[in-house]
């Protein structure tokens, strides 16, 4: 919006970005990321905090039988591509 500053979100723990929800309020952000789906307060206008981080790591197993299927380490990590509104109080991952 207008008044409020870019601000830059980095977090050494978090990669692959790339799916945002913004709420209907506009005060959280939602973000889809590599194992993660994180929840940031952006209503402050001097920058963002993160409220919640979600954990979605594969497991071990997981990890294992998709290198089995010859797939490279990198790619068999769960990446959020999709962040929908269900109702006042889930969204869908």
């Amino acid at each position: 919006s207008p008044g409020r500053s870019r601000t830059v979100f980095t977090n050494p723990d978090v990669y692959n970005t790339t799916t945002l929800l913004l709420s209907n309020d506009e005060g959280t952000l939602f973000v889809g990321a590599r194992d993660a789906v994180l929840t940031i307060d952006v209503s402050q206008t001097d920058g963002m905090t993160v409220k919640e981080k979600l954990d979605w790591s594969p497991s071990e197993k997981d990890l294992v039988d998709c290198a089995m299927k010859g797939k490279m380490k990198m790619d068999c990590h769960n990446f959020v591509r999709v962040l929908q509104v269900l109702n006042s109080t889930h969204i869908y991952a």
